[in-house]
């Protein structure tokens, strides 16, 4: 009798947890691959709802944790110990220019921010970034950045100029995308481009700027690149 019991016992057992290895909801017949599954033709799965703070004020979450921040109205996911919006992750500036602009400050030496602004943003997230000025972009998010730049002109004088594309943040220079000398045989058209990856805290100003001495004579711009990417 002993033994009948426990050979039920066991059976029960091992059935209970195969049941449970695997949960369904809307189907009786979850996938072999899916823990969790969830099947629906009239309703969505919501997952838990809270602002930057509250999100901010969770204990220890695991990585691949999901929140709807409505702070940001986006889905955010926990990774690399840091809270990432899924919105775009990007802001992209583009400008090019006509002839005869003199778009590019000289001065010998000397940082000048890059002359595109906001009426030139082709892509942004505006929950993570904003344009506050020519070369100037607010970064809401905390975490690491890839920042790119291209500048060119049209008119570029021959001989050996200087050039620099930097970065700064909240006013300090803090890296180059780009540094060397031209070296044309004759006027023609230039341009150089870069990046570099930085970390970014929370409300950090990062200025675009750039160093291309031409004795403070002006040089046509032609295009004009910006971009910023968050990494994690």
């Amino acid at each position: 009798m002993f033994k009948k019991i426990s050979i039920t016992l066991i059976v029960v057992l091992f059935n209970f947890l195969n049941t449970y290895s695997q949960v369904g909801i809307g189907t009786t017949n979850p996938d072999d691959g899916s823990s969790l599954q969830i099947d629906s033709t009239t309703g969505a799965f919501v997952p838990p709802r809270m602002t930057t703070e509250q999100m901010n004020s969770i204990s220890t979450p695991l990585d691949g944790a999901l929140v709807f921040n409505t702070t940001l109205n986006s889905y955010c996911v926990f990774k690399n110990n840091n809270w990432s919006s899924l919105n775009n992750s990007s802001i992209i500036l583009n400008k090019s220019y006509s002839n005869g602009n003199n778009a590019l400050q000289t001065p010998d030496n000397t940082y000048v921010d890059f002359p595109i602004g906001s009426d030139d943003v082709i892509a942004t997230n505006p929950n993570a970034y904003e344009v506050i000025g020519d070369g100037r972009v607010k970064i809401k998010e905390e975490g690491n950045y890839l920042f790119s730049a291209s500048l060119s002109t049209s008119n570029m004088p021959s001989g050996n100029k200087k050039y620099i594309l930097a970065i700064e943040i909240n006013g300090n220079l803090v890296g180059y995308l780009s540094r060397g000398y031209s070296s044309l045989p004759s006027t023609n058209y230039w341009g150089t481009s870069g990046n570099i990856m930085y970390p970014i805290s929370e409300n950090d100003i990062v200025t675009f700027r750039y160093v291309l001495n031409n004795g403070d004579s002006p040089l046509h711009a032609r295009f004009i690149n910006l971009g910023i990417s968050k990494l994690n």
